[in-house]
Order: structure tokens, then sequence, then C-alpha cells
């Protein structure tokens, strides 16, 4: 498996590493010098390299004189006639014994301090030759609607195609990714950043479910999303009763297209038996879900819990009907403009900050999620069955400027669970504001207590909302102070 790097363009410490990774993991490297004004320094046929021709890198660490690389043209091929070169007055008698130096210019080997490399090769490949036996998986998946999750750094990362790798004892990994040339419909004309993470995977007995949240520890590699076509990498894992998740994303939500994943390992044994094995999380076997998805109104809602307009937000019921679980309630705001250009330098969508509440009226439960500035949040949560309905509200913690900045604003909210439940809108019945006084909740709310000709209504929906018993006694409370200014007007 071969990975071709721009010397230039990488970071001197991070190319250092990956040849001396190379290297030590057995692979092959090459190199091309760069032709003049074209990514070498100079003219290299003067200083003895061959433009445009492929040198051997056959070794290379931290030396006396810093950090130092051999290379190896074709026998008879000109060689590098600057620093550190075959005539070079630095050389002494230690550094030849300890680097092997060979003063022979015909060889076609010579050294090159690391900087030099640099600055004279334009490209280099890394090889790793697998061994006469190796195991070779391919899939073929896309992202498409609501499997285009974006990056780590969304939310929505977890609805990414997701992959189960086991590996029971240590193993080294070539993955590779590839989106389609640009000659047909499906495939994108320019190349999205893409890249994949291994994740440790669930515990049992979540161990073939999707991945949701991470926590410190999740991450096993990560990969910077890069504007290519191809992604190479090699991953060293320790062995694992757990499996592990491999999930290939691009840089943004909703971009769209096909893919091909290849995970390539040797055959330790040669026996001809994979050491591992990859297939794909199944919806059979994955986490039980829900969602519900809305606009704010031109109000944007009722603002963070603790306000008293915070009834006017969106309320979905959630009913248990499957025995007590684990809830992983997200709220994500829909209709954010997002910068997808590519282009260097990935944007980043200003997104309002949103929040959610979980309440219930039997057994008293109140938890919340604070509003945060990004695309979603995540309340995780253990529930059992109760009487009355749990209920769910999505917030805005700054309403008029959200809807404000963000015209047809929207939400999402999507449940997942290990164990059976019913999920669905709890505040559709509202008559539009137009029709009587003004209400608690407008049409996304049941608490309609403001004016004697709902009294019929109100009373119906009673067992609807969480927030009805509040309003109620806000509204006496209320009656009670107008009826004592009323006496002290008569008294006066």
């Amino acid at each position: 498996m071969a990975r071709s790097i721009e010397a230039a363009a990488a970071e001197p410490d991070a190319l250092w590493q990956e040849m001396m990774g190379a290297w030590t993991g057995g692979a092959v490297i090459g190199c091309r010098a760069g032709v003049a004004g074209n990514g070498a320094a100079g003219d290299p046929a003067a200083v003895g390299l061959q433009p445009a021709e492929t040198y051997c890198a056959v070794t290379g660490g931290e030396m006396p004189p810093g950090k130092m690389v051999r290379l190896r043209a074709f026998h008879g091929s000109p060689e590098w006639r600057g620093r550190w070169a075959d005539d070079d007055p630095g050389w002494t008698s230690q550094l030849r014994n300890l680097m092997r130096f060979s003063r022979d210019a015909g060889d076609g080997s010579f050294w090159m301090d690391f900087g030099d490399f640099r600055r004279w090769f334009s490209l280099v490949y890394t090889c790793r030759m697998a061994d006469d036996k190796w195991t070779k998986m391919t899939a073929r998946s896309q992202w498409v609607d609501a499997s285009a999750g974006g990056g780590p750094n969304f939310v929505s990362w977890r609805h990414n195609p997701q992959w189960l790798l086991r590996v029971p004892r240590p193993t080294r990994l070539t993955l590779s990714m590839t989106l389609p040339q640009p000659d047909g419909d499906a495939a994108p004309a320019q190349p999205f950043a893409i890249g994949a993470c291994l994740f440790r995977g669930n515990d049992a007995p979540d161990g073939v479910r999707r991945k949701l949240v991470l926590v410190e520890g999740d991450v096993v590699f990560s990969s910077e999303p890069r504007f290519s076509r191809r992604f190479i990498q090699e991953v060293s894992l320790p062995g694992s009763e757990v499996p592990y998740l491999l999930m290939p994303f691009t840089h943004e939500p909703g971009l769209e297209s096909p893919f091909t994943l290849v995970v390539q390992t040797d055959d330790r044994d040669e026996d001809g038996v994979a050491d591992i094995t990859m297939e794909p999380v199944q919806p059979a076997t994955d986490w039980r879900t829900g969602s519900a998805s809305g606009s704010w109104d031109a109000s944007g809602g009722g603002g963070a819990p603790g306000m008293p307009t915070f009834g006017a937000n969106p309320q979905l019921e959630l009913r248990l009907t499957g025995g007590g679980g684990r809830f992983f309630i997200f709220a994500e705001s829909v209709g954010v403009h997002q910068d997808g250009r590519l282009q260097e330098g990935l944007q980043q969508a200003e997104f309002p900050s949103i929040g959610v509440a979980l309440h219930c009226a039997s057994p008293a439960l109140t938890q919340q999620v604070e509003a945060a500035p990004r695309d979603g949040v995540v309340l995780q949560c253990a529930l059992e069955p109760s009487d009355a309905p749990y209920v769910i509200s999505p917030y805005l913690q700054h309403p008029a400027v959200a809807v404000a900045s963000h015209p047809g604003l929207g939400y999402r909210i999507a449940v997942y669970s290990d164990v059976e439940f019913e999920f669905g809108d709890a505040s559709a019945v509202c008559e539009p504001a137009d029709t009587g006084p003004p209400v608690c909740g407008g049409h996304n709310c049941w608490c309609c207590i403001h004016d004697a000709k709902f009294a019929q209504r109100r009373t119906t929906q009673r067992s609807k909302c969480p927030f009805y018993d509040i309003y109620e006694r806000l509204d006496k409370i209320e009656q009670g102070v107008d009826r004592h200014l009323s006496l002290m007007a008569l008294m006066g």
C-alpha cells in the first residue's frame, strides 16, 4: 500500500516521524527531486541530483551531526554534491565507522542532512509490502441524506456509516478510502476533505451498536480531513475483546458521495484465516431510535428553563414501553447556513445556542443540558417507566437573536435507547394565536389558561403538559392579587 507526501508542505517534525515510522515498520521510502521553479530550491542538477528522478531513502536517524538521511540512486548516477557528500571535509573516522560511510562515488549512495532533504526533494512516497499471505477487506458505501454526518466536531457524526473491527491480538492495519473519479453523476466534481476515525467500541451489551457519544480514551486514531480523492493511513492496534469502530467522514455534514473503504492486514500465521473481521453496524442490532423535527416560530420559542415563557418551546412526549433503560436525547439546529466551500481553511458556521430539557410530573423529574453555541447537544440519562409521559423540550438561549440571524431556523430531536419506547409530538392541537388571546405556549403548548372561554380545553388537556400546574398556580396567585387590589380600592 503506497502513500505520497508533499515534503515542502508537510510539517518538518511530522514528515520526520512519518519517515521514521516507515523505516521502523519495514516500509520502503522513495523520493523525487523537484524541478527548478516547481518545488525545488534551485536547479537540482547543480548539486548532483537528477530532476524528476526517483531515489530510495534507505535509512535515517538521529546522528551526531543531527537528523540524517541515506539515499541511493541508480548505480553510476551522479551523486549529491552538497554538505555531507562523499568528499565533504566534515567526515571524520568516527562518523565514517558509525554511519557506514563509503567514498565510492559511483555506488549511487550518499548521506544528506534532513534540512537539505526537505529543500531538494518535493515528494516522498512510502510503500509497505504485504507478506505472502494477507487479508484485504473492501466495503462500498456512501454518504447520503442523514448518513452524511460530517466530522467528529459535529454531533451529527454519529450518522456516518460505521464498521465493527474485531481485533483479538495486536495488529497493524492499512486503511484506505477512495472517492470515485468525477466521471459519473454520483461523484463530486471536486474532492471533499475526507478523513477517518477509529473508536474504542461500546462495552457489552452494546458491543454491536454504533458509537453515539465520545468520552476520554474512546478515540484510538483520528485523521485531519484532507482535500483528496484518496486517503491512506497505517494504524497499529492492540488486541481487544471490545470491538473497534471505524468511521469514515467528510469535514462537514451534508456532503454526499459514494466511497470505497479498504482495510488490509498481514496474515501473521500465514494460515489463510483472517486475523481480524470487519462488518457494518446492522440496523437490526443497533440502538432503538425515534426522531421529530419542526420549525421555530417568529418568537423562537420561550427561551431557557426558568423563563416564565419556557412553556412556549416545543414539547415532545416520550413513553417507555419496554421497561427502564438508557437514553441519549439529541437536540440539533436545522437550517443554519454552513460554508461548504472546497478550499483550505475549513469554514465553520455560527450556530445559535441550543439546549434541551426533560421533565416528568410523576415521578417529579427535571434534567437539562445547558445551551451551547454548536450544531447540537446531547442529554444522557437513565429512565424508568412512569405514569405520566416524559416531555422533551428543545430551547434557544437567545430566541429572538437566533431566529433573526437564521431565517427558517428549525430543530430536530433524536432519541436513542436500549429499550422500546414511543416518541412523538405532544403539542399539535393548540389553536393559532389569532383565534383567541395570547396563550402561554402559542401553537407549541397545551397550557392555555389565560381566558375563561378556554376553560373546557384547559380541563381536558391538564394531563398533557407538565407545565400546567405551574401556570395554574401563577394564575391563582394573580387572581388573589387582583382581589386584594380590588378590596383596597373599595376601602380607599
